[in-house]
This record gives C-alpha cells, sequence and structure tokens, in this order.
C-alpha cells in the first residue's frame, strides 16, 4: 500500500510520517520549490537578516504532543513578549512571559484575561492532547479536556476565539482569535525556532 500525501507543510509532512510509522509508504508531493510549506524563511530586506516568510511564533509546535515525539533537534528561542496583538488605535496588546505582568499591562480588563486564559493554562496537559491530536478526538479525551477545564472556561474561550480580531470589549483585551492564539502561546512558552522557520 502507498499513500500520496499533497503538501509538504507541517500538517503533511506529520502525516507522512505516521503513515510510515504505521507500515506504509507515502510519497510527498510539493509544488513550491521548498519542502516545509509556511515554514519557510527568506533574506528579504538585507543580506543575513532572515525573516519568517508566513511563520512567525510557533507556539503549537513546541506544545504539540506529535511534535514531541519525533526526538527533532531544534533549538528554541524564547523571547520576553511571545506575541503581540496591534490595534486599531495604533496601541497594542503584549503578552508577556508571566500572567502577572500581562494582567498588569491590561490595566481594568486584566480580569478578564486570566479569568479567560488561566483555566486554559492550567489544564493544557490535558487540553493539548484534545486541541492538537487526531480530530475528533476521542470521547474520552474530550471529556477529560472538557472536565480539566470546566465547561465555562471553555464557552468564555471558544466565544473569545470566534469574536472579532479588532475590537476591543471595554479596553484592550482583544476579544479575537488573537486571544486563542496568544494562550497557546502562554502555555508552550511562546518559543520560535532559532534557525528561522523551515522544516529541519
Amino acid at each position: 500500500m502507498k499513500a500520496l500525501v499533497v503538501g509538504s507543510g507541517p500538517n503533511g509532512l506529520a502525516a507522512a510520517i505516521a503513515l510510515l510509522q504505521g507500515g506504509v509508504e507515502a510519497e510527498v508531493r510539493e509544488a513550491a520549490d521548498w519542502a516545509g510549506g509556511g515554514l519557510h524563511s527568506e533574506e528579504l530586506t538585507l543580506p543575513g537578516f532572515v525573516h519568517d516568510v508566513c511563520a512567525t511564533v510557533m507556539p503549537l509546535a513546541a506544545g504539540s504532543p506529535f511534535f514531541n515525539t519525533l526526538g527533532l533537534d531544534v533549538q528554541w528561542i524564547h523571547p520576553e513578549a511571545p506575541a503581540a496583538h496591534p490595534l486599531d488605535d495604533g496601541t497594542a496588546v503584549l503578552l508577556e512571559r508571566g500572567m502577572e505582568e500581562t494582567t498588569e499591562e491590561l490595566g481594568r480588563d486584566g480580569p478578564a484575561y486570566r479569568r479567560l486564559v488561566e483555566p486554559l493554562v492550567e489544564a493544557w496537559e490535558e487540553l493539548a492532547p484534545a486541541v492538537l491530536g487526531p480530530m475528533p478526538p476521542p470521547p474520552r479525551r474530550s471529556l477529560r479536556a472538557l472536565r480539566a477545564v470546566g465547561p465555562g472556561a471553555l464557552a468564555r474561550a471558544t466565544w473569545a476565539a470566534l469574536g472579532d480580531a479588532r475590537s476591543r470589549p471595554s479596553g484592550r483585551v482583544p476579544g479575537s482569535r488573537a486571544t486563542a492564539r496568544m494562550r497557546c502561546c502562554r502555555s508552550s512558552g511562546g518559543r520560535a525556532p532559532a534557525s528561522g522557520s523551515h522544516w529541519p
């Protein structure tokens, strides 16, 4: 049996690896001149300055249960502020490394941010396999994740993730997909590979 995987991005390569691990021969086809899809870096401005063309921060790679089984030698960078979300008024919200620092920066919206994010961070070990594993997750895994996070916290997180990325509910908290990405950054440390974004 042979499988044909179209696209050499992280998901395509992960699928090919899983197939090979299961004893199925896999061939990966890629239309671009490089492997890795969005994991691609180039010198776009000045010589020696390498820019990530698509993927910029890869917290889900660092926190991925599957990625961590591969034993790849990746040196991760831990920035002081793993993520930022620009707002329409020219300001920005920074995700600091610590919950306290981020909460303090958000002022009156700090407590709302903590209520939204903290349960997800504390339950990340149970949540990660359900969010980053095979879809749909097995029922028992889903129930474990739901019990760990709590239905109220999960409902708030889902509502925030589906919100408008340009809006600010009462101050500076982005009620948005950006908030969902920030939660992942916080849970996995907001790491990025030192060598730029490309498949090793």
